[in-house]
């Protein structure tokens, strides 16, 4: 798959939250998210895009709606400092940045073979609990990445992405 240079942040995005810095994050699948620091604190800008269709991977639309559904469900469950709207590609939303290493962070030794090949599982198994205990409160989702999972001290701490925010209370009590 052909990919998309990073997306720069919308300029009205930009004027409202006058950073004093920025750092790319994230850069793939329809989805470029930024780290932003402004006066008020951090913020993550999620930008949404269309994925083109390649001759591995089919073109997905939805993408660029993403952000937006993101900001509409973290709105309706009443998080503060979570903004929404369109850009020219799509959509975008703005919301608090959650610190912790995630669990993509966490493994990236283990992906370029500087450590063993087999990552400790604990952070992983802490990941799935923290899942299961949304299943079992009634939770739904998409698709699970590492990237979302947020983990500091071994237990995870956060999980947020397309609207899972929710899973903030359950994470913080899984895990040794």
């Amino acid at each position: 798959m052909a990919d998309v240079a990073p997306y720069e942040i919308p300029t009205s995005v930009l004027e409202t939250l006058a950073p004093s810095a920025r750092r790319l994050v994230l850069n793939r699948r329809g989805s470029t998210v930024w780290d932003v620091e402004t006066w008020r604190g951090r913020f993550a800008v999620k930008l949404g895009y269309p994925i083109e269709a390649t001759s591995e991977w089919e073109g997905q639309e939805w993408t660029a709606l993403a952000p937006a559904r993101e900001g509409a469900v973290l709105r309706h469950l009443n998080r503060d400092h979570v903004s929404y709207g369109d850009w020219e590609h799509g959509t975008w939303n703005v919301q608090p940045w959650h610190q912790g290493n995630s669990l993509y962070d966490l493994w990236q030794p283990h992906r370029a073979q500087v450590a063993s090949p087999e990552p400790g599982l604990g952070e992983a198994l802490s990941c799935a609990e923290a899942v299961a205990a949304l299943h079992a409160a009634g939770w739904a989702h998409g698709d699970i990445q590492p990237a979302p999972f947020r983990q500091k001290w071994s237990r995870v701490q956060r999980m947020a992405d397309s609207g899972q925010e929710r899973a903030e209370t359950v994470c913080v009590a899984v895990g040794p």
